[in-house]
């Protein structure tokens, strides 16, 4: 080994960093081995203090290894991304390598079915750490965009994969994971622990706190929302030495950060059945959610007796478009800059492209009343709504660069389809180049005004449409990731979705659906993104998706021979017609923007169509150059 100790560049409080500080901890790796390089937050200098070299580019956290050559051009080799960091350290403790104390148990399973077992909560755990951007991006002063129903719909999604390691604890006894104790935890279990720490610690939110009751999931079933096992999980690991928070050590948020990310929005938050006011609020000093909602409401008994007879519901009534103006609004809406904010001058700090922004960055507040902004995430569902999953190995939204493979793209569209099969969504479907059906769309179970407004925990009335949306976004998304569709298929893919998107715009339910709005919103950024990629690769010339010159499929105008000079002509006025197909939907959005007249959200939300349209024309603008 070398004489000089590894470098661990790390934002010390942020998820994915920390996954790697309480591993070296567990390990009792000591700093003269792997030396934790502190780095600024990325809105106070993202730089490493002047002792050390100066922070890599990229995503962190990176593990820096001094060359064995000892070479001035590259003095380091570099491991990137935190779960490939722990595996790498893990395999030199398990053979004593390099200095490297011996393991005294296997943190990744002693044998193949427990590696299996591991592998399958490592990807659970590290699909809520994931799924939680959403969630505080359209929910929290942490975000950039108020979105409050948004955001306590992705919850439900962040509580999908809870409920799954829920089922698989629930034989385990976690007495002997407490400090002192004879059971030391694996990769899996520091990575599902920073997790529920994150959520506590940073954002007020007790993921192991469910309501008790019989809820509506992801899919509609009926499950209890109860974790019991997830809290003794969390309970007893917290005793550990590894997951003490060091403040002088800069593993604990500043106060300027905490308020933000703890600045819930209305309605997003069910607390806990607390009547005299849940532990969060009172901690958070807030006036409790719970204690407030039940002001006038039946007890479980009497909805109980009632349930059968919609007229003697008493609904709770809540404005589903109630947002904070005062969330700080971003400069810039490139990309998916409406899921994933820019930084403040509308660049990325340190990388040459967005690619490598650190995934912890987005689990940061956007400060813009403070110093700067902040800037990415991915599921495993059919809907896939893609904030709900936003990861889970690929499919939905995928931003990160803690990333993970991209999704086959035949499977992303027979998922959508089996999705779709399943609910009874029978429209007919159309296919792309490459095998995408149109997404079809089902009738919104919401006929008035009076069931949009549902008792907290009922049915999402308008998950029809919200599903479908989900679809459009997730094939979209996966395809803008791929960055390998011809032009031709980019038309094809795109019109398909617009029919798609059409379809549930011009029913008189989605006029009742602000969620749909807005995601309908992202679904259109993501096709302009779609072209963008297509329009400034090669695949867009001839050598890629078009034939050459001399290989153009005889075309006739009458008795007129089409040539190469009018198939080009004749090209080009077929993509930009294309190009512009989402510009009567976009303001077909803005002329229905519920946000009220002069407001700031108002204001942000007609900016953010306007961009969308320059992008276009921008695009159509580059066609005949």
């Amino acid at each position: 080994m070398s004489s000089r100790p590894w470098l661990l560049y790390a934002y010390p409080w942020m998820p994915f960093p920390r996954r790697v500080t309480i591993y070296l901890c567990e390990k009792r790796i000591p700093p003269s081995l792997v030396t934790v390089v502190p780095v600024s937050d990325p809105q106070l200098g993202n730089s490493a203090p002047p002792e050390f070299p100066p922070r890599p580019q990229g995503s962190l956290p990176i593990l820096a290894i001094p060359s064995a050559h000892e070479s001035k051009d590259e003095p380091y080799l570099f491991i990137h991304q935190s779960l490939a960091i722990m595996n790498y350290l893990d395999e030199l403790c398990d053979a004593g390598h390099q200095g490297f104390p011996l393991s005294q148990y296997s943190m990744r399973g002693a044998d193949a079915l427990s590696r299996a077992r591991q592998t399958a909560l490592l990807a659970l755990a590290d699909e809520c750490t994931i799924a939680w951007n959403p969630v505080r991006t359209f929910g929290t002063g942490a975000g950039t965009m108020s979105i409050p129903e948004a955001s306590k719909e992705m919850i439900r999604w962040v509580r999908r994969p809870l409920g799954t390691i829920e089922g698989l604890f629930k034989d385990r006894d976690f007495s002997s994971l407490r400090q002192g104790g004879t059971q030391g935890p694996t990769i899996a279990e520091i990575v599902l622990y920073q997790f529920l720490e994150f959520t506590i610690d940073c954002y007020g939110k007790d993921m192991t706190q469910g309501s008790s009751e019989v809820v509506k999931d992801v899919y509609g079933r009926d499950v209890v929302e109860s974790f019991p096992k997830l809290g003794e999980f969390y309970a007893a690991f917290k005793t550990r030495d590894s997951a003490k928070r060091d403040p002088a050590a800069g593993e604990v948020a500043s106060e300027a950060v905490l308020k933000k990310m703890q600045t819930w929005a209305d309605g997003v938050l069910r607390c806990i059945s607390e009547p005299s006011g849940c532990s969060r609020c009172t901690k958070l000093n807030l006036s409790c959610v719970y204690a407030v909602s039940m002001v006038g409401r039946k007890s479980k008994r009497d909805r109980a007796r009632t349930r059968a007879s919609l007229e003697n519901e008493v609904p709770m009534t809540a404005d589903p478009v109630v947002a904070a103006d005062e969330i700080p609004a971003s400069n810039s809406m490139d990309s998916a800059g409406m899921l994933y904010p820019p930084w403040s001058d509308g660049h990325y700090h340190d990388v040459e492209e967005a690619g490598t922004v650190s995934f912890d960055q987005l689990l940061m507040p956007s400060f813009d009343a403070i110093i700067g902004n902040e800037p990415n995430s991915q599921s495993d569902s059919y809907s896939n709504i893609s904030f709900p999953n936003l990861d889970m190995r690929g499919r939905g939204l995928s931003h990160d660069t803690e990333n993970h493979a991209t999704l086959d793209l035949i499977y992303q569209d027979a998922a959508a389809a089996e999705f779709s099969h399943r609910n009874g969504l029978s429209k007919t479907t159309h296919h792309s180049a490459i095998g995408s059906p149109a997404l079809p769309v089902g009738g919104c179970p919401a006929q008035s005004q009076k069931n949009v407004q549902t008792e907290s925990g009922t049915h999402d009335v308008h998950r029809s449409h919200i599903d479908a949306i989900g679809e459009v976004i997730a094939c979209l998304d996966s395809h803008v990731q791929a960055g390998t569709v011809r032009i031709d298929e980019a038309m094809t893919i795109c019109k398909a979705r617009l029919a798609s998107i059409t379809e549930i715009m011009e029913l008189d339910s989605y006029k009742l659906c602000t969620t749909c709005r807005t995601l309908i919103s992202v679904s259109l950024e993501l096709i302009v993104s779609l072209y963008e990629t297509v329009v400034s690769s090669s695949k867009y010339t001839s050598s890629g998706s078009l034939p050459s010159s001399d290989k153009f499929p005889s075309l006739f105008f009458g008795g007129f021979e089409v040539g190469a000079e009018e198939h080009s002509t004749l090209r080009r006025h077929i993509v930009s017609t294309e190009l512009q197909r989402p510009i009567p939907l976009l303001q077909g959005l803005s002329s229905g923007c519920c946000a009220a007249e002069g407001s700031d959200r108002r204001k942000r939300h007609m900016q953010y169509f306007s961009e969308i349209e320059d992008r276009i024309t921008t695009l159509v603008s580059r066609l005949e150059v």
